[in-house]
């Protein structure tokens, strides 16, 4: 008599981290929801890392734009976490304006930060 136990086959690539530009592309145009109860839109999502100035260093390190849309509650605060489908909750620092909140992520220089382990 053999014994046979079969396990899920996963994937061995790691998901996207929720502060870099690979998992926010895909949820250009979905609404996603704050802490308070406010639905926003992903406007926008713009890469930064082309250099002003062609000869300009640049890092290859994510550096991006997220513009969102107010389509319903309100943001009390500029410091926002919202619920990103993949990665779950996300703190981000917003500039507001009106029905827009842009959030700016540089990830420059975040190699050198400690390890969180």
């Amino acid at each position: 008599m053999a014994l046979l136990a079969l396990t899920p086959q996963m994937s061995t690539a790691s998901a996207p981290g929720p502060y870099s530009l690979a998992a926010w592309l895909p949820l250009l145009g979905t609404e996603i929801t704050a802490d308070g109860g406010a639905v926003l839109r992903v406007r926008t999502v713009e890469d930064l890392r082309t250099p002003e100035k062609p000869d300009d260093f640049d890092s290859k390190e994510d550096r991006f734009r997220l513009v969102f849309a107010l389509v319903s509650g309100e943001l009390t605060s500029d410091s926002i976490t919202v619920h990103h489908p993949q990665a779950g909750k996300v703190s981000l620092l917003t500039n507001q304006f009106e029905d827009t909140a842009v959030a700016y992520i540089d990830r420059r220089g975040a190699s050198l930060l400690p390890s969180q382990n």
